[in-house]
């Protein structure tokens, strides 16, 4: 839904800085164009975000076009672009050091047992950040996701169970923003700072 929603507002900001009036018949080839520049050049969105509002609207046009309403066909020659990317992952070896790292700021100590959590769940931040005790069973973790309310179930490793008992079960509340700043301050601590060169 809400990938429905953020493709709504920018397929109407486009218009809007286009002085055009939303409309079916105008979603076109030309439409297509203007769009693919817009979000490249104007917002500076990855192929990969403007594939995904691409994909939104070809469904959306698709059932429009199911209940009667006069779209032009050519948006279904409109291409979903994708490009690969880079997953950059920690060695187990990297992911003990940064365990094993002595810190004296507070801050950097709870991102740093936080992002171990998150390590060693694969857990997104919204969910890995919100385990409790309740969550907790004999050698797994039961968590609702946040994005997609799905039940998920994943391993309950040695040292997320420690930081669990470190915390008595309430984890610091770190925004995803400081974690993000923070994270690399404790990376570079640990001597994890290799420069990673990624084909474009």
């Amino acid at each position: 839904i809400n990938d429905y929603k953020a493709t709504l507002k920018s397929i109407l900001e486009y218009f809007d800085k286009s002085n055009l009036k939303p409309s079916w018949d105008r979603i076109n080839t030309a439409f297509y164009e203007g769009y693919m520049d817009f979000q490249y050049n104007h917002k500076g969105n990855s192929p990969n975000l403007f594939g995904k509002r691409i994909k939104c609207l070809k469904s959306v046009l698709k059932n429009a076009s199911s209940l009667g309403y006069n779209i032009p066909n050519e948006y279904q020659t409109f291409k979903v672009p994708t490009t690969e990317t880079d997953h950059i992952a920690l060695s187990e070896e990297e992911v003990n050091e940064i365990f094993n790292l002595k810190l004296d700021n507070k801050m950097l100590n709870e991102v740093r047992d936080l992002f171990i959590i998150g390590c060693r769940t694969g857990l997104r931040f919204s969910d890995f950040t919100r385990i409790e005790k309740e969550n907790i069973l004999e050698n797994s973790i039961k968590i609702r996701a946040k994005k997609t309310n799905e039940i998920v179930e994943t391993i309950l490793h040695p040292q997320t169970k420690e930081i669990l008992n470190k915390y008595n079960f309430k984890l610091p509340v770190v925004s995803s923003h400081n974690f993000n700043i923070n994270i690399k301050k404790v990376c570079e601590l640990a001597n994890i700072n290799e420069t990673i060169s990624c084909e474009v």
